[in-house]
């Protein structure tokens, strides 16, 4: 089974694009990262541009997208975003049982295509982090059946919006707060829901790091 990602992932990968290097991508934009501890994708200086290499292991990829939103580091381990087209020379593709495997073979990524930030590190995680909460919503909109149901996903969807929105924002506590807000009411509402979350103690490290912000 090819896995496939939702369309609010990719709007929030389109955004992240016009944020971060001030251009509109060809959509669908599929957000493409080292997953489970593995080794990061990395972006490193090749004048007159950057080449990408490196391995993430687990990417949707229905429908196909057009183009990939890398969350990877530089020769220094600062994170970077680059944006590259699916039919790159040197993208490779290879589809597994639920995961799709991509391939980056020193791929060349033009200089504006790359970008760097004081903070980006963390806002990235921050971003990572609402694309996971807007999957489990998918998911969890796929299985409601009461009105009842229903009415606690849109609420949740409120408060990843609010948290979609805050990961602009250059205010890191203000970030932390709304996007660990957002967290613990979709983990708590998947748990109540009976949908299954695959790190359970993504749900206490939410909590613990909201605690000194309230």
């Amino acid at each position: 089974m090819v896995p496939s990602w939702p369309a609010s992932s990719s709007r929030l990968a389109e955004q992240v694009v016009r944020d971060e290097l001030g251009e509109a991508a060809a959509g669908p934009v599929a957000p493409v990262t080292a997953e489970g501890g593995a080794p990061p994708l990395r972006v490193e200086r090749s004048r007159p541009g950057w080449h990408l290499t490196g391995i993430a292991s687990c990417t949707p990829w229905s429908p196909v997208p057009r183009s990939l939103l890398v969350l990877g580091v530089d020769e220094g381990d600062n994170a970077v975003v680059a944006l590259v087209a699916t039919e790159t020379s040197g993208v490779e593709v290879r589809h597994r049982a639920g995961t799709a495997e991509v391939r980056f073979a020193d791929v060349e990524v033009a200089e504006r295509r790359v970008a760097h930030s004081a903070d980006a590190g963390a806002a990235l995680r921050e971003r990572l982090t609402v694309f996971g909460l807007l999957a489990a919503l998918d998911r969890l909109d796929d299985g409601a059946t009461t009105e009842s149901e229903r009415s606690d996903i849109e609420l949740c969807r409120a408060a990843v919006g609010v948290a979609a929105r805050s990961t602009r924002s250059g205010r890191p506590l203000a970030r932390q707060h709304d996007v660990s807000a957002a967290a613990v009411v979709v983990l708590l509402t998947c748990a109540r829901l009976g949908l299954a979350f695959d790190d359970v103690g993504r749900l206490a490290w939410h909590r613990e790091r909201l605690a000194p912000l309230l």
